[in-house]
């Protein structure tokens, strides 16, 4: 059965990175759910705080340097988050499914082995349904050691197969104002 790549290239870019991130085992989604939300929770967490949305108290100031330095960190948009926060993004299991910043046509994708085609399906239908706000997770960033969140505003959200995904720790969402 063809793999028809999704509508839409951010959705494409998340599914290349839920399939280049997530482990290809065949069961559970969550995992693949999660790090779906990591990328889109940064981005709404960049936007939120640039626009004044979050974070009232802050000084414009603060609010200048809090914002350039979560958007260098988290990026503001999905393309720069996934190349902010994606060891896998431009490395050779993205390559697999992407050209560039594009998932590859559809004639490209039925080359790929049965493993690989059913992994980079279950990675589309999450990207769907992630963009659809399902199956909603709380992590910001994930990497795959228990003990090294990526800064000292992190606090681990949960655990799921090798990755550990963080999210800011109580109030440390507006930066670390005294």
């Amino acid at each position: 059965e063809p793999i028809k790549p999704p509508a839409g290239v951010d959705t494409q870019r998340l599914a290349g990175v839920i399939f280049a991130e997530a482990d290809a085992k065949p069961e559970g989604d969550d995992e693949r759910h999660a790090i779906g939300w990591a990328f889109i929770n940064s981005v709404v967490h960049v936007n939120q705080l640039c626009s004044g949305k979050i974070c009232p108290k802050l000084t414009s100031a603060q609010r200048k340097f809090i914002c350039s330095r979560d958007t260098t960190d988290l990026g503001g948009t999905i393309l720069a988050s996934i190349k902010a926060g994606s060891v896998a993004y431009g490395k050779a299991r993205w390559n697999l499914v992407m050209k560039a910043d594009a998932m590859r046509p559809e004639a490209e994708l039925k080359k790929l082995n049965p493993l690989e085609r059913e992994a980079l399906r279950r990675a589309i239908r999450a990207a769907v349904s992630v963009r659809k706000g399902e199956n909603r997770h709380p992590g910001l960033r994930f990497n795959k050691s228990p003990s090294h969140p990526p800064g000292s505003r992190w606090e681990k959200a949960e655990q799921i197969g090798p990755h550990t995904f963080w999210k800011f720790k109580p109030g440390l969402e507006c930066g670390e104002w005294k």
